[in-house]
């Protein structure tokens, strides 16, 4: 999965603002959506990514995978991302 090339986005401190440049619809993310948009900005992949939340926020392997799956299938449902 991948950031989609029509979706801008911006860090605001600890929050992240994700623009839909198609339709001009904004959406902002809490400091874990932040970590993980983040991540997946940089191209990693959703298990490395649980892996990152969970060492970040003291959660089981599961319990990060899980959230991560979850976040990742709300942007994926709104257009902000796309398969690679």
């Amino acid at each position: 999965m991948k950031i989609s090339p029509t979706v801008t986005w911006r860090k605001v401190n600890d929050e992240t603002v994700i623009l839909n440049l198609e339709t001009s619809v904004y959406y902002t993310v809490n400091r874990t959506g932040a970590l993980i948009w983040e991540l997946l900005a940089k191209g990693r992949p959703a298990e490395k990514i649980a892996q990152a939340l969970a060492a970040e926020y003291e959660l089981s392997p599961g319990q990060a995978a899980e959230d991560v799956c979850e976040f990742l299938k709300a942007v994926s449902d709104l257009k902000l991302t796309e398969a690679r």
